[in-house]
């Protein structure tokens, strides 16, 4: 059965693996900062605005935060990022630099994935960057003097970048490949391998989709994190005496979850039965792993309140 909407299902599947959002096309621009919502259909993130733009930079001015100073911050960079999801394996990694033709050292990552029949998913990242959003009481204070933008958007809080990388969504086969890449440096005489890099890559696929791109800059983003601000992020809520302080920070931001429900091995969202609506009907609003996290923090929040009720009463008897 051919599949509608491939890259929901990719997203999907490596959101599973590594609680970060998969961009379906790396070389399309996701920063930090960058808000909006995720497209129920295709599993894409749709931008809708930044809080480094002009109207958060008169707001900003206002509380005298300069957002100039709180840019994304580098939290460091690996040699690679190999990613699979389940009904994919990797059984080989190698990393081996080499002296080639002309004085040209060739350092390479070669990996053997095996796919076991059902639809999986491999995002492999070469030198990949670490990228966030500074954990800074002013850019806090910020967000909480725009609830009009922001109010039920998620905001980009992390973004890997790398110069390459490989993507790839299999086509429930039972068989094994191959991708390398090979990186070209310039060796100079009694100076040890650096300079400019080109990368190359070369692969051994037989089905499925495969994209990749590489280049001499960290310009591609793979991967990239969403956070909401908690329900009470935009409301007044005084504190009571021994009552534990908020962290104003993004510590207290929650992960996005997927707004669709459980997907098939084609990538179709499945029904289930819901009392209010009857069944034989695919719920699209709210999915049950969301659904099922509301009720428990409401659950948890009356516990709370009935806890805090009867112990003012105890305390005026």
């Amino acid at each position: 059965m051919p599949m509608k909407y491939e890259s929901r299902k990719f997203v999907d599947l490596i959101l599973r693996v590594t609680s970060k959002w998969a961009n379906w096309d790396p070389p399309r621009q996701i920063n930090i900062g960058d808000y909006g919502t995720v497209n129920q259909d295709t599993g894409e993130f749709e931008c809708e605005g930044s809080i480094y733009g002009d109207s958060f930079q008169a707001t900003a001015a206002k509380l005298g935060v300069d957002l100039k100073e709180l840019g994304p911050k580098l939290h460091g960079e690996e040699l690679e990022i190999i990613v699979t999801s389940k009904g994919m394996t990797a059984t080989k990694v190698e990393f081996s630099p080499q002296a080639g033709f002309q004085n040209v050292v060739e350092a390479g990552i070669r990996v053997q994935l095996q796919c076991g029949g059902d639809r999986g998913a491999a995002l492999i990242l070469y030198k990949p960057q670490y990228w966030s959003l500074p954990h800074d009481p002013g850019l806090y204070k910020l967000l909480q003097e725009r609830p009009d933008p922001l109010d039920r958007k998620y905001i980009v809080t992390e973004v890997v970048k790398c110069p390459g990388y490989v993507l790839y969504l299999s086509n429930k086969t039972n068989e094994s490949f191959e991708v390398q890449l090979g990186a070209n440096m310039p060796l100079m005489p009694n100076v040890s391998v650096g300079g400019q890099s080109t990368l190359n890559w070369s692969e051994k696929v037989a089905t499925g989709i495969l994209r990749r791109a590489n280049g001499t800059d960290a310009t591609y983003i793979p991967l990239f994190k969403l956070k909401q601000p908690p329900a009470w992020f935009w409301k007044y809520m005084p504190y009571r005496r021994g009552e534990a302080r908020r962290k104003e920070d993004f510590s207290s931001f929650e992960d996005v979850l997927q707004p669709w429900n459980w997907l098939d091995e084609d990538g179709v969202e499945q029904e289930y039965y819901d009392p209010r609506r009857g069944r034989g009907r695919v719920v699209r609003q709210i999915a049950p792993t969301v659904k099922l996290y509301n009720y428990y923090k409401a659950y948890i929040g009356l516990v709370v309140g009935s806890l805090r009720a009867h112990q003012q009463s105890f305390q005026i008897q």
